[in-house]
């Protein structure tokens, strides 16, 4: 009879709502209930505006939620979800859209039925983790001209305040321009701030590339190649390699410095050849062996070539010149060597006009823990608190110089830099996962070879023991130790699949690296079996 009951009611709410039916069943929505079930206030929340979206991570939704307490978001869960919502949606109603993630179909019928198009992606200050890594944002862009920032293809938000702001008439904005460069600046506060900062021991430039006086130095920024801004940006150059290429070509006197992107370091790329394309770089180019820090680089260098990255824009408030090979947001505007045109952009900029609209203008800054606004200052002041927790002087933290290189098999994205964290003792390459076993397998050994040739004391580390199969004994033959590693017997509160109220996951409180087997394979003996028979 109850189910009866409830079949009935809901023939009822089809019948008289058959458009709120279909949207009820097809979305996770964050309304009233979501926000009583965590203790927050209702007030002023009654008139909020319903949006849909589309694209977003399950852990950044609450984050997103949080810092846009305007909209009452209905997150769509599919394609075929995506595109049944849109059918019954109305003139005027708003879809928001992660980056580019909507399939064509989609934008076509969401322009057919006129619902407005916005998309929402990271801002420039955005955190000390990778977003790849699960990490929450700091900041975040909302822009409702239906393009981003990256894409060149059309005026976005950001292009528009470029293009039109009345910036003369706002001394005020042009005064917190300024002291923003300068906390910038002095704070060495970039876009991702996961680099070990170690403040006694020299950096790699320092150590490693050591510069002969009067010799110009370029540095070209590595990008990840599938990058929605390469594609977006209008350029004719599309790889690292490439890049390299033309800045040898052109520099041929000069010290050309590659600077690999942190999410190619962390292992967060599909693309198959990355190590075969550092091999050529590395004829053409030098490539410090450890990661440096953006600022780092930018210290010890006279030029700058990227394709779109944000670090030339980082470059020009640093006062060095820099070539566009593609068409970021800050090319275009009479401060760059621009190798692509865009007569769209015909206005001349100062370096902190440019500076108010992409950081103060265009992006939302927040407390990603409870949504409250921020300013930039404040955002900087606090990502400078949470990476200083990693500065090297507290015996937390190894020393950037004396830490082992580590290829780690089967950590996904989310653990990678927890794990960092916990094992801050190596400089970690992840091992790349392809489609099959025998491709995979066969990427592994060159990559571990390739490991063993340039460090002798990579250590290979395994999550419990779903490695490809040879991986240890190929490990063993190449005079590389095998460490396992597992949660310890007291992980803490709840399972690993949680995630805490700012999208971050759950972290064991202990972990154990065991040199021989790990503790539940009866097959071999373990640490702890050789510790309890010793």
């Amino acid at each position: 009879m109850a189910r009866q009951s409830r079949s009935f009611r809901k023939l009822k709410k089809l019948l008289r709502d058959p458009k709120g039916f279909l949207l009820d069943s097809q979305h996770a929505y964050l309304g009233d209930a979501w926000l009583r079930a965590r203790g927050e206030s209702l007030v002023g929340r009654q008139d909020r505006q319903v949006v849909y979206a589309w694209g977003f991570s399950e852990w950044k939704r609450e984050v997103v939620a949080r810092a846009f307490p305007e909209y009452e978001f209905r997150f769509l869960h599919a394609d075929h979800t995506l595109l049944n919502t849109l059918q019954v949606l109305s003139a005027g109603e708003v879809l928001i859209v992660w980056g580019y993630s909507a399939p064509q179909a989609v934008l076509k019928l969401a322009k057919a039925r006129r619902v407005e198009l916005y998309r929402m992606e990271d801002g420039f200050i955005r955190s000390v983790g990778l977003g790849a890594s699960g990490t929450p944002p700091r900041s975040l862009v909302l822009d409702r001209s239906g393009y981003l920032y990256f894409d060149a293809s059309g005026p976005s938000d950001l292009e528009r305040y470029c293009n039109e702001y009345d910036f003369d008439s706002d001394p005020s904005l042009i005064a917190r321009a300024r002291e923003g460069i300068a906390l910038i600046k002095a704070s060495r506060v970039s876009k991702y701030n996961n680099a070990v900062l170690n403040d006694d021991a020299p950096d790699p430039f320092a150590t490693q590339l050591p510069r002969e006086p009067g010799r110009k130095r370029v540095l070209v920024v590595g990008q990840v190649e599938d990058d929605a801004s390469i594609r977006l940006g209008r350029t004719s150059v599309r790889t690292n390699l490439a890049a390299v290429q033309l800045a040898r070509k052109e520099h041929p006197n000069a010290d050309v410095i590659f600077r690999p992107h942190p999410d190619y370091l962390a292992g967060h790329t599909r693309k198959r050849d990355v190590g075969r394309d550092l091999a050529l770089i590395r004829e053409l180019a030098l490539v410090p062996k450890e990661a440096a820090a953006l600022h780092e680089c930018l210290d010890h260098v006279d030029h700058v070539v990227t394709i779109t990255s944000l670090a030339g824009f980082e470059a020009l408030l640093r006062g060095r010149s820099v070539t566009c090979l593609g068409a970021p947001f800050y090319a275009g505007w009479g401060l760059t060597d621009d190798r692509v045109q865009l007569p769209r952009r015909g206005r001349t900029l100062t370096i902190e006009q440019l500076f108010a609209a992409a950081y103060l203008l265009y992006p939302r800054y927040f407390d990603p823990s409870t949504g409250t606004p921020l300013d930039l200052s404040t955002t900087v002041n606090e990502l400078m608190a949470e990476r200083d927790r990693f500065r090297v002087g507290s015996d937390a933290v190894i020393r950037r110089g004396t830490r082992s290189p580590a290829l780690v098999f089967r950590v996904g994205p989310p653990w990678r830099d927890a794990l960092s964290t916990m094992l801050p003792q190596y400089a970690m390459t992840y091992a790349t996962r392809q489609d099959t076993e025998e491709e995979l397998r066969s990427d592994v050994a060159g990559q571990m070879r390739r490991m063993r040739l340039e460090s002798p004391t990579t250590t290979v580390l395994i999550w419990g023991h779903l490695e490809p199969k040879g991986t240890e004994r190929l490990a063993r033959r190449l005079g590389m130790p095998v460490h396992r590693l597992e949660d310890g017997p007291i992980r803490g509160v709840g399972v690993s699949a949680d995630r805490d109220a700012m999208g971050r996951i759950n972290m064991p409180m202990s972990l154990t690296v065991d040199t021989k087997a790990i503790y539940y394979d009866a097959t071999r003996a373990s640490d702890i079996e050789s510790l309890l028979n010793e």
